[in-house]
């Protein structure tokens, strides 16, 4: 068996670099930080852990530097290691909060010696580079409405947080003279409401309920938050938004009259009687005939505008084929001012679908050439007869 020192010796031939790589199976230390998500004012720690079980003998000296960039200040943590078999270091860094958001790339290097024997050593080293994302400091302000879509004179109910509450884990701080302020020059709306001071971890709730105004814009119409506090004798601002449709509705009803069978190949027509009982004009109406057992489009036509209480008569002919029992859809379409999507109503009839029968002359000669055909038969048969 060799000697202990021996052993050691054979290690740092195989091993030279010993940490150089990350993924090297010689390696001995392990370097992270966390979290790697950090606000501006916050703090994220560095972990090492360095173990000289794999190099046997003690680490004599360690020396580990680690290059901030500038708005990052180291205030834990030991850099200097003498006579230790295994570091399990803790470095603490705090952010400015006056630090730039972004990525920033943190160098750790480490140099030392180890003890690989009475009166021998070795010297060893390793580098690493450390990223941490710097995140802008924010709280949390939002701002939403119930419902999405209005029309002019029904209520809206807006529901705005401000919430005091760090995404990531950082340092808290108490927040002062907070302003928060909702306007909508669509709605006419101007609110503020001020605060003393919000707490680490505490919300603000505020619910505000308006009538859509009888000349609001149809179409969206914006609402915004408009949030301001003092943070580290600093001032920030933050700003939310959301959006009413707001809309006209038109409230068109149709019936459908078709007839209830057909010859298979023959031109139907359905006939529409179409009716707006709402208070606003319906534009962009368009009528489809649709046979729903091919998923062709049989008719199709556009009637433009209707205004309140009005109604229009629509006709819709096309040739239809199908099985013994057709279903035939009229779909309706239509938009209301203000609207972003069309509304869509569908009426679903059903047709029996009966053979096609020949025009009557036709039928007279299928009748003509059938007892022609007879005739000719009964003649060859005599014949035939009168042969034997």
């Amino acid at each position: 068996m060799l000697p202990k020192n021996h052993i050691v010796l054979l290690a740092l031939l195989l091993c030279p670099a010993l940490a150089r790589s990350a993924s090297s199976a010689c390696q001995f230390y392990q370097v992270d930080v966390y979290p790697k998500d950090v606000l501006q004012g916050g703090s994220f720690v560095i972990s090492l852990n360095l173990t000289a079980r794999v190099l046997l003998h003690k680490i004599a000296k360690l020396n580990i530097t680690i290059e901030l960039p500038e708005g990052m200040q180291l205030v834990q943590g030991r850099t200097f290691f003498l006579g230790v078999e295994e570091v399990k270091e803790r470095y603490l860094v705090n952010v400015s909060i006056d630090i730039p958001p972004g990525v920033y790339k943190i160098p750790l290097m480490g140099d030392g010696i180890i003890e690989v024997g009475e009166g021998l050593y070795r010297t060893i080293s390793f580098t690493e580079e450390l990223e941490v994302k710097v995140h802008r400091f924010k709280i949390t302000a939002k701002i939403s409405a119930a419902p999405t879509e209005a029309e002019p004179g029904s209520l809206v109910k807006l529901m705005a947080l401000v919430s005091n509450r760090l995404p990531y884990p950082g340092r808290y701080m108490a927040l002062s003279n907070i302003t928060i302020k909702i306007v909508s020059e669509g709605f006419n709306l101007n609110r503020t409401v001020t605060l003393p001071q919000l707490l680490p971890l505490e919300d603000k709730k505020l619910s505000i309920s308006l009538v859509v105004p009888s000349d609001a814009k149809p179409g969206p119409n914006m609402i915004t938050m408009i949030v301001c506090y003092t943070a580290a004798e600093r001032r920030y601002c933050q700003i939310d938004s959301t959006s009413v449709l707001v809309v006209k509705p038109a409230a068109i009803h149709f019936k459908v009259s078709a007839p209830d069978s057909a010859a298979n190949g023959s031109t139907i027509t359905v006939n529409i009687t179409v009716l707006n009982t709402g208070s606003y004009p319906a534009t962009d109406i368009t009528v489809k005939l649709l046979n729903l057992e091919t998923g062709k489009i049989i008719a199709y036509k556009s009637i433009g505008e209707l205004p309140p209480g009005k109604k229009a008569a629509i006709s819709l002919s096309g040739v239809v084929l199908g099985p013994s029992t057709t279903r035939l859809a009229v779909k309706l379409a239509y938009m209301s001012e203000g609207s972003v999507k069309p509304a869509v109503k569908e009426y679903v009839v059903r047709v029996h679908i009966a053979p096609r029968k020949l025009p009557a002359s036709w039928q007279i000669a299928a009748i003509a050439l059938a007892t022609l055909a007879m005739s000719l038969y009964a003649a060859y048969r005599v014949k035939s007869g009168k042969s034997k």
